[in-house]
């Protein structure tokens, strides 16, 4: 039925133009670890996408608040994405497990923004991978778990010198497209701080609920006590 959709474990936040990269990363984590695809969110895979008749923007919220775990594919495309950039900010302001990879040219030295001071794993690294396979196999389907993932591994890493070259190059903004990335990085950074703060006035709210409690059952016991 249109409108209807099952929320996933893991969503993939990436940019559009890094589809075959992105595509063959699902293969592998699907292949690899053995999680279904119904468990995986990401919007250019036809399958994992936003099924018809759905808001985009409500129901990419409403995934980010419901998977456990997010990956982000971080490349210079990532970067110039306001969608990304937003997602990212989604991402830091619910404290999610959170997997960076970092995709060549960018490495740690180009970690900026909420990255900053994020622990983040390299693509290409095949001891990376395996920690990326470490946070993601509690996720798998006990059904799927066989031993293939150094396998699954090794052809991807085999894969990606070709994958890299097939995305788009770097492109030079001009100062009007950088004006208009930084006004909607703005708007995110806005977005993201207003969710923070109400985020952290839950939580003291949360709080001040359970003071509440615990003193009553303080009063209780001295009521009792005295009786």
């Amino acid at each position: 039925m249109i409108g209807e959709f099952v929320v996933a474990d893991i969503f993939i936040s990436h940019a559009k133009k890094d589809l075959p990269l992105v595509d063959a990363l699902v293969q592998l984590i699907e292949g690899g670890v053995g999680i279904r695809s119904s468990q995986i969110f990401c919007t250019s895979i036809e399958e994992q996408a936003i099924p018809p008749g759905i808001d985009f923007k409500s129901h990419i919220k409403s995934e980010l608040a419901e998977v456990r775990v997010v990956i982000s594919v971080v490349t210079p495309q990532y970067y110039s994405s306001a969608f990304c950039m937003c997602e990212l900010g989604a991402t830091w302001a619910l404290t999610k497990d959170f997997i960076p990879l970092l995709v060549p040219p960018i490495d740690y030295s180009d970690l900026r923004g909420s990255l900053f001071g994020t622990q983040a794993l390299l693509i290409n690294d095949e001891k990376k991978l395996d920690v990326m396979h470490s946070i993601l196999e509690p996720l798998a389907n006990p059904k799927e778990k066989v031993v293939r993932w150094n396998s699954r591994k090794m052809q991807f890493l085999s894969q990606l010198p070709q994958l890299l070259e097939s995305l788009p190059p770097i492109k030079t903004l001009s100062e009007q497209e950088a004006n208009k990335l930084r006004e909607e990085r703005n708007e995110y950074k806005k977005e993201y701080e207003k969710a923070d703060a109400e985020v952290a006035d839950l939580k003291n709210q949360l709080q001040e609920i359970s003071n509440l409690k615990d003193k009553g059952k303080r009063t209780l016991v001295t009521v009792w006590t005295e009786v």
